[in-house]
């Protein structure tokens, strides 16, 4: 190929010299620069390193995200586990609030009061503790006697002797 090329400029027509007349005096023409071959590149450096850096690269990348997958799905079944739970925990708590207003009612309280042995009061009587006196005429309730099973419980004897220690101001 270079012999033709060589044969190609021996037979072509010289080109036409361009003139200098409109350039300013002080410039010279510049040589051209002489142009050399460039050498291949060296055929013993691999490919093989940079396929297996973009191979391991994907290969992260894919296991990441099936990790976030995973994440994600346990975190979607734990949400509707606790909203399950929340639901139902309302649920109780309205039937709890229905049930408490059920019991708070006039007539169940005094329902409850009678299984108890209680009696409803007399006429009430008050103490007026400026002058001593009472106010009222009390009676006791009327009614029958509590049962066995709820009779008052005698107060606990917390100290062995009768000596009442007590914080030490009351003017003993």
């Amino acid at each position: 190929m270079a012999r033709t090329a060589l044969a190609h400029r021996a037979t072509a027509p010289a080109a036409p010299r361009r003139s200098t007349e409109g350039r300013s005096s002080g410039s010279a023409t510049a040589p051209r620069p002489r142009l050399t071959v460039v050498t291949r590149p060296n055929p013993s450096s691999s490919s093989v390193p940079f396929t297996l850096l973009c191979t391991a690269i994907i290969a992260v990348t894919l296991f990441a995200v099936l990790m976030l997958n995973i994440s994600m799905s346990d975190t979607s079944f734990r949400l509707a586990e606790l909203q399950k739970e929340s639901h139902r925990l309302t649920v109780q708590e309205q039937t709890l609030a229905e049930e408490s207003e059920r019991l708070s009612t006039p007539q169940e309280l005094q329902k409850r009061a009678t299984e108890l042995g209680m009696v409803p009061a007399g006429t009430p009587a008050y103490i007026d503790l400026g002058q001593g006196t009472i106010i009222g005429e009390p009676l006791p309730a009327g009614g029958q006697a509590a049962p066995a099973e709820l009779a008052p419980v005698p107060a606990a004897q917390i100290y062995d002797d009768d000596t009442y220690w007590g914080m030490g101001n009351e003017g003993r």
